[in-house]
């Protein structure tokens, strides 16, 4: 192994990125982008995993809408 060789922090420790196969995964909806990119080893084990996700809509806007659904049910409970 040389210094020179990247390596990456796994549950083996530091390993060379050379050592291990790389797959990567785009999930696209209406509501986020999550990008999911997995290592694994010769052996057949993951090594390491990272899941990084861009919320389109927002904290702030999916409270809102939770708050209004709720009130549109309990308003519907009501006419009942």
């Amino acid at each position: 192994m040389s210094f020179e060789e990247p390596l990456i922090h796994t549950i083996r420790g530091n390993l060379p990125v050379s050592s291990l196969k790389h797959e990567f995964e785009w999930r696209v909806s209406d509501e986020m982008i999550v990008f999911i990119e997995k290592y694994t080893a010769e052996d057949g084990v993951v090594v390491r995993q990272d899941a990084h996700l861009y919320d389109k809509v927002g904290v702030e806007a999916r409270i809102f809408a939770q708050e209004q659904a709720q009130v549109s049910a309990r308003a519907e409970s009501h006419l009942q």
